[in-house]
């Protein structure tokens, strides 16, 4: 920073600016020559050191601690940056530095290129706040680097891009192996929909204790172990994330309010619509090939809960027309029955009748369609007894041994 009179001479000027410091420029100085200089900010500096206006130099001070007071140097009012950061370019880059190895883990890592970016980024961001360009000075260097490139400026990104691949596809090939088929399946189904880039809602269910957790955990480790980004949870940053991400996990859903899952809508629509607009349409901003449907569906119930669908006139207690593609028209429950489980003798096996199901909003029409159905079993009926306990017997011959249960 050079600063001179309107009446000075140029030749003045250039004489003074290379022989005169300033109070910056001699800090700069100070932390490339003490180590522990580089612990106090600009600002706190003369609190622990003394500025010597004679020899324009930076000392500690011998009587320990003082309330200094340091004048303001406004950024916009450096005139030649270019000095300032080929002289003191490690300094200005020292925070970006100590910031990448402690993200990478590398605490050895020294001054690259990516890093001399970063700095010049950020200065020009600074530079900015002020009206001010680094492309104003010719002789300044430019950053490379795209504000909008995410993928280097945002610190969860990179966290979620530095797993130990080799290790992470150990583990997930191991506790593959590990599943139940039913969970293999799953896995495979998820996995398989993740690949092909294809836009799928899974809903995985199961009491506790049965093993979601464990396959959610493999899910994630075949994503990461990819290279891809995985997400077991559901800020800005947060924004960018959600948009490159391949698999969302979202635990104990059934249990979450209706109103989280509208947010989470809602969001994730205003979020690939920056990618493409007609995902705003889409639920969850995801292509579905049966969304359209899914909507209309959706529209008429809320009219129905609503009110807003024509009642019958002549009948009582508003009744409503439903749509002839969910009515069946005969009466007769054996009709819903066989309409629903159809063949059903011939296709009796667990996943087909887990496909299936018929409420009624009554216990005694429960009963009444479970004995119908019950019927049609093939083979004979058994019935199994539990127990919460298990009384004490005074008959040696009735006792029960001791054995070990694995």
């Amino acid at each position: 920073m050079v600063l001179f009179q309107d009446d000075e001479r140029l030749e003045d000027i250039i004489r003074r600016s290379t022989i005169e410091k300033s109070t910056l420029t001699a800090w700069f100085d100070a932390n490339t020559k003490y180590p522990n200089a580089k612990q106090t900010t600009y600002a706190d500096f003369p609190i622990q050191w003394v500025y010597n206006n004679q020899t324009k130099i930076w000392k500690p001070r011998q009587r320990g601690d003082s309330i200094g007071r340091m004048n303001f140097v406004h950024p916009a009012a450096v005139t030649r940056p270019e000095v300032l950061w080929e002289t003191h370019i490690s300094t200005l880059s020292d925070d970006i530095l100590f910031q990448v190895r402690q993200n990478t883990g590398n605490m050895t890592l020294e001054l690259t290129d990516d890093i001399r970016n970063r700095a010049l980024y950020h200065l020009q961001s600074i530079l900015s706040k002020y009206g001010r360009n680094l492309s104003e000075f010719p002789n300044m260097p430019i950053p490379t680097i795209s504000p909008n490139n995410e993928q280097n400026t945002n610190r969860l990104i990179r966290d979620e891009q530095q797993y130990e691949i080799e290790e992470l596809a150990k583990s997930t090939e191991d506790n593959f192996f590990r599943l139940n088929i039913d969970q293999q399946a799953a896995f495979k189904k998820i996995i398989t929909a993740v690949e092909n880039n294809t836009s799928d809602i899974f809903f995985v269910d199961g009491p506790g204790g049965t093993g979601k957790t464990f396959l959610y955990n493999t899910l994630l480790g075949k994503v990461r172990s990819n290279g891809d980004i995985a997400l077991a949870v559901a800020s800005s940053d947060l924004a960018s994330l959600l948009q490159i991400a391949k698999l969302i996990i979202w635990d104990e859903a059934p249990m979450t309010h209706r109103y989280a899952f509208e947010a989470v809508d809602r969001t994730l629509k205003d979020l690939m619509k920056a990618i493409d607009p007609l995902l705003e349409e889409k639920p969850f901003g995801e292509n579905q090939p049966d969304a359209a449907e899914q909507k209309e569906f959706a529209e008429w119930l809320l009219k129905v809960g609503e009110g807003r669908i024509p009642t019958i006139r002549g009948l009582e207690n508003n009744i409503i027309r439903l749509p002839n593609d969910i009515i069946l028209p005969s009466q007769n429950i054996n009709d819903l029955i066989n309409f629903i489980y159809s063949n059903f003798t011939t296709h009796f096996n667990p996943q087909y009748l887990v496909e299936r199901a018929i409420l009624t909003p009554k216990n005694v029409d429960v009963n009444n369609v479970n004995t119908i159905i019950m019927d049609q079993f093939p083979g004979e009926a058994v019935e199994y007894y539990s127990a919460d306990i298990i009384e004490e017997q005074t008959n040696p011959e009735h006792q029960i041994s001791n054995y070990i249960i694995t």
